[in-house]
């Protein structure tokens, strides 16, 4: 049921909680709708974007089957229901734009989608690492986060039960994040990585688009990017013996600066990729990396994105090893794939067309070849953890050069071998 844009909406009509087959129910843009009534146990798509909704009641707590919440520019809304976690079949609740919103009671945790873009929180919810579904966190334009934690997004899962799907993480336009939350934010990429692609390799094709999407400011490729280059563009020679089973394919970095930058589009960043083997065979691949969404409700674009500071993009997809070593088709684009000695990634920002953008450019890129750890229960350490005799770093892969997971003892055996171009 449609029901949006009616000024004079005071309240839901009370009979509304009788339609016991209303599946969906939309009351954007009634800002005259303060408090939330009468909402029937059967919705589960219910969007009240742009109401005037000032707090979430806990009648929330009886739709048992909302399966969609969106309250999207709600900027009157200072606090959500404490009963919110009952809510168990929720996976998608957006909060983008709800500027009055610093602080969240316990959600769901099988919630898949949260989008926080433009509250005021001033750091992550702890919770986040409880939500053990969550695959797409939304932080952008969080003008007051300041802190982030090691653990950004929830590890719950043993290796061997883990299932890797699509996980994005931005905080786009979050300019107070200090040194510390930058550096949390990175190598806890790092982390996720190499936890998506070892999990990917051993489930094999029923999970290859699995992927992982990092925004944050920043100028720096990260430290654990073996190779680094000015410009947009990077050319590297492959170490001996590269292409080894454990090779779990590229991670990729670009720092993107952006001069006035106003857009309501999409950002994408064409890649365009071409190997060399030392028999003179040559292949290009080309691809579209994900940057970030216009700013869409309902199907129409509505508010210009101001960005004007520098971001890092970091970007792996384990579909980009599938079709580097299948090709498009399912054949093999080179007789000996170890044979490559030579490869070469540019990086293009582009709208949701595929034209070009002009107040943005690539300043810096990167590329760090991912290899499986010899451990996979090291996985399940957290970044940065000591105290039990593993923690995450950079080391030489089967090829020399790339990322692995090791213990710390044999750190002094397994001195890195960067090579940078």
């Amino acid at each position: 049921m449609n029901l949006e844009g009616y000024k004079s909406l005071l309240q839901v009509p009370s009979y509304f909680q009788y339609f016991n087959k209303l599946a969906t129910l939309n009351l954007s843009g009634n800002s005259n709708l303060k408090n939330l009534t009468a909402i029937p146990q059967s919705v589960q798509y219910l969007s009240l974007e742009d109401t005037g909704i000032e707090e979430l009641s806990s009648s929330i707590g009886s739709l048992k089957n909302l399966i969609s919440l969106v309250l999207r520019n709600c900027k009157e809304l200072k606090t959500l229901s404490s009963n919110m976690h009952t809510l168990q079949s929720l996976d998608h609740l957006n909060l983008h734009g709800c500027s009055s919103l610093d602080n969240f009671p316990l959600l769901p945790t099988n919630i898949k989608y949260l989008n926080l873009n433009g509250t005021a929180i001033e750091q992550v919810p702890s919770q986040i690492e409880g939500l053990s579904s969550l695959q797409i966190l939304d932080l952008g334009n969080c003008r007051r986060l300041k802190t982030v934690p090691k653990r950004i997004m929830p590890v719950t899962q043993a290796l061997n039960d883990y299932k890797p799907d699509i996980e994005e993480v931005s905080f786009m336009n979050c300019l107070e994040l200090d040194e510390n939350a930058r550096t949390n934010v990175m190598e806890y990429a790092q982390f996720r990585i190499l936890r998506i692609a070892t999990a990917s390799l051993r489930l094999g094709h029923v999970y290859e688009e699995s992927q992982l999407f990092v925004c944050c400011p920043g100028n720096e490729i990260p430290k654990w990017f073996s190779y680094q280059s000015e410009g947009s563009s990077i050319n590297i020679n492959l170490p001996p013996h590269w292409f080894s089973p454990k090779f779990l394919g590229f991670a990729l970095c670009a720092v993107v600066g952006f001069e006035n930058y106003k857009d309501y589009s999409s950002l994408m960043f064409q890649t365009e990729s071409e190997f060399k083997t030392n028999c003179g065979e040559s292949h290009r691949f080309d691809t579209q990396l994900w940057g970030w969404s216009g700013d869409e409700s309902w199907g129409v674009f509505r508010v210009q994105r101001l960005v004007d500071s520098d971001h890092v993009f970091l970007w792996y997809d384990y579909s980009l090893n599938l079709n580097f070593v299948k090709g498009k088709d399912g054949e093999n684009w080179f007789t000996n794939l170890h044979d490559a000695t030579e490869a070469s990634f540019e990086f293009y920002p582009v709208d949701m067309f595929s034209d070009p953008i002009d107040a943005c450019y690539v300043k810096k890129c990167g590329v760090c070849l991912v290899y499986a750890q010899d451990s996979p229960t090291d996985m399940d350490q957290d970044v940065g953890e000591s105290s039990k005799g593993k923690r995450s770093r950079e080391a030489s892969g089967p090829s020399g050069s790339g990322v692995v997971i090791c213990d710390e003892e044999d750190e002094e055996e397994q001195e890195p071998k960067s090579k940078r171009s």
